[in-house]
């Protein structure tokens, strides 16, 4: 048995005496599924060594090993062990880029605030100006030029010719009635149209609010298309293997490893409240 495989086999046996599932580690460790299962094969080339020795030691001392003697192991064996890049993406990881963005999302959040507060004032104005019409309805009119001509001509005596004074009051201006048309209203999306295609075997789940539209293994070459009137919901295990195109405009590749909250819309894709493409 090689030398990373034994380290690897350490791990596992501590955690199975323990009686615990890979699973039900991960979550208690909040270290990812993949990676605590390539640590227990033995498998140390998928993550960089600054990364896997950051795990080693986290893992070590969730399962109560000795830390020192678990990274002296792994540095007996890690020089034969090339640099690789970061081939997925870590939830913990995510959550501290999205950390570093607090500060610009609350600027924007200052921003939304302000602009909100403005609309709602305009609305405000219009209303009251609204309610006060309706209650000055039934004031008297002003007399305007046209109406005091008309009461002139009302109080002159009839001519000889057989006018009358009802017939100066026939001719009174016709006064119309000006109706506004209702406003229509305006949904907050419009409807969004989403087409993955995969560049390599990848699972998805799409889902529509609380509804699954589908959950599978998109395979290489392979792509689906699903329609929305709100927003879409994208899973998937390997990002990088997705390629997005959002009504007609195709934008690539989004995120890369297990990503749980990719958010699809007419306005464009976001990891959580981080924008990745506007549209």
């Amino acid at each position: 048995m090689s030398a990373a495989k034994e380290l690897g086999k350490i791990f596992r046996d501590v955690r199975e005496k323990k009686g615990l599932s890979v699973e039900e580690t991960s979550r208690k460790s909040r270290i990812h599924s993949n990676v605590i299962k390539d640590i227990e094969s033995g498998v140390f080339d998928r993550l960089n060594k600054v990364y896997t020795k950051s795990f080693l030691k986290k893992y070590a001392a969730f399962l109560k090993l000795d830390t020192d003697d678990i990274l002296k192991r792994y540095e007996k064996i890690s020089s034969g062990i090339p640099e690789q890049e970061q081939k997925y993406v870590i939830e913990e990881e995510e959550r501290k880029k999205t950390a570093s963005l607090a500060i610009d999302d609350k600027r924007f959040q200052a921003i939304l605030v302000g602009v909100l507060s403005f609309v709602l004032v305009i609305l405000i104005f219009v209303l009251v100006g609204k309610i006060k019409t309706k209650f000055t309805a039934g004031e008297p009119k002003k007399v305007t030029a046209v109406s005091r001509k008309t009461a002139q001509a009302e109080r002159k005596p009839a001519r000889s010719s057989g006018k009358t004074a009802s017939t100066a009051a026939a001719k009174k201006p016709d006064t119309k009635t000006y109706t506004a048309p209702a406003r229509r209203e305006v949904s907050k999306f419009a409807p969004v149209v989403l087409t993955l295609r995969a560049e390599g075997d990848v699972w998805v789940k799409v889902a529509e609010g609380e509804e699954a539209l589908y959950i599978g293994t998109l395979h290489d070459g392979e792509s689906k298309t699903w329609k929305s009137s709100g927003e879409l919901t994208v899973w998937t295990g390997k990002a990088e293997n997705l390629v997005f195109v959002v009504n007609t405009r195709r934008l690539g590749v989004v995120a890369f490893g297990v990503v749980k909250n990719i958010i699809v819309s007419s306005e464009g894709v976001r990891i959580g409240d981080r924008w990745v493409s506007r549209l």
